[in-house]
């Protein structure tokens, strides 16, 4: 390939980045990544399971390294538990394999320290792609760009969807799941000041969730001199008619009836004065939306990747994993392309691969998850078992990402020789 394939990144999250990094490797290849708005997280933490370290490993990364220096650090369990009521202090489901959570900020930093700075483009808001011998992208500030392939990493209102399926094809906009969360994040000292021994125990970082009728709380327990969280969320029902945008502003009216239920439990009250606490949090309510299912991830030399394809719900915690695996079967693809007229081929082959698999295997037992959690099942734990819940944490978390490279790639070969 006489000249280098130019693959324009749409999305300067930690998908794009993560696909950025990948690509590194291939010297054929010239990515360059452009960001809407400046490069920066939103969030509080990511949790890296077993099969988001192992696509990171399949892009080549040194993902243990990396993680350190975020500052990532291993739970040694995580479990559900029943916070009032019958069955109060029942486990509902229990792992003990570890995962990692990485304040989302320092993740992408040490992202963008592993990649040329020339490279990054920020302030860059994709207005519309002119497709013709290249792919032209026009920006908000008159400026260009021309590529031989554009990959949207652009989150859940991505435009590159709306260029993929047509702006007025109905899977364009995401769904409201009718679930919200809001978080605070503090030191660890502070977490096991205002939240308590009984779910905070820095000497064994943990993550833990209390469940209730119509609510939640998900505590995520760090080691000494890292932080801990507290994430509350539920389900909209009566009085929440006002929650209505993706985001509204948090106070303790709704707290305090969202957890009215729950007695005196003894961490209830340092929730709420951090979560109301200016600097522990972004003091909002975040609904959660997901994708619907979309008939392509991919138009042309044109594909979409992580929450632009299949966004999904936090509750299975599978966000950066499916973003990383999407990113692992496109790097080995694109390596494979030699002329910018294959390009399809490797587009058709990754949305065989990863559309209507993995990633909607996600998207539809986190929602279970998050109606589960939330009491639509009561909360007998025998009841509870027959969801099976570990096995589908352990399914995900097993899965050979190798094996889904190379079978795209076995596709794209067969694909140009068709």
């Amino acid at each position: 390939m006489p000249d280098p394939l130019r693959i324009a990144i749409v999305g300067g999250s930690v998908g794009g980045c993560t696909l950025a990094l990948g690509l590194l490797k291939h010297p054929h290849i010239q990515f360059d990544v452009f960001e809407r708005s400046t490069f920066r997280e939103r969030g509080a933490g990511i949790l890296i399971y077993p099969n988001g370290m192992n696509a990171l490993r399949a892009l080549g990364v040194d993902g243990d390294q990396m993680m350190k220096d975020a500052g990532a650090f291993r739970s040694a369990y995580q479990n559900a538990v029943v916070a009032y009521g019958e069955h109060k202090d029942k486990i509902l489901w229990e792992t003990s394999d570890g995962v990692q959570s990485v304040i989302r900020t320092n993740l992408l930093e040490q992202m963008l320290q592993r990649l040329p700075a020339e490279r990054l483009h920020e302030h860059k808001l994709l207005v519309s792609i002119e497709e013709g011998a290249s792919l032209t992208l026009h920006f908000a500030d008159g400026s260009s760009y021309e590529a031989d392939a554009v990959v949207g990493c652009d989150g859940i209102r991505s435009t590159i969807r709306g260029i993929i399926l047509g702006p007025q094809h109905p899977a364009v906009p995401p769904v409201n799941t009718g679930f919200w969360d809001a978080r605070a994040v503090v030191s660890s000292e502070k977490g096991l000041a205002s939240f308590g021994s009984t779910v905070i125990k820095p000497e064994s970082p943990r993550q833990g969730y209390r469940c209730g009728e119509g609510s939640i709380i998900l505590f995520v327990s760090g080691p000494p001199g890292s932080m801990a969280a507290a994430i509350v969320g539920g389900k909209t029902g009566p009085g929440d008619e006002h929650i209505t945008e993706w985001k509204t502003p948090i106070t303790r009216e709704f707290l305090e009836r969202k957890y009215a239920k729950w007695g005196n439990q003894e961490y209830l009250e340092g929730v709420f004065e951090c979560l109301l606490t200016p600097g522990a949090g972004p003091g909002v309510l975040f609904q959660q939306w997901e994708s619907q299912p979309a008939p392509t991830y991919w138009r042309g030399r044109i594909c979409m990747m992580g929450d632009a394809a299949h966004a999904t719900t936090p509750w299975m915690g599978q966000g950066f994993s499916m973003v990383a695996e999407d990113a692992a079967v496109l790097t080995g693809l694109l390596g494979n392309v030699r002329a910018k007229e294959e390009v399809e081929y490797a587009f058709e082959a990754y949305d065989k691969t990863r559309r209507g698999g993995r990633p909607t295997f996600v998207v539809e037992n986190s929602r279970l998850i998050a109606e589960i959690a939330c009491g639509s099942q009561g909360f007998d734990p025998a009841t509870i078992a027959s969801n099976r819940i570990v096995e589908k944490y352990r399914w995900v978390w097993d899965g050979d990402v190798e094996k889904e490279v190379s079978g795209a790639v076995d596709y794209f070969e067969a694909l140009k020789r068709s």
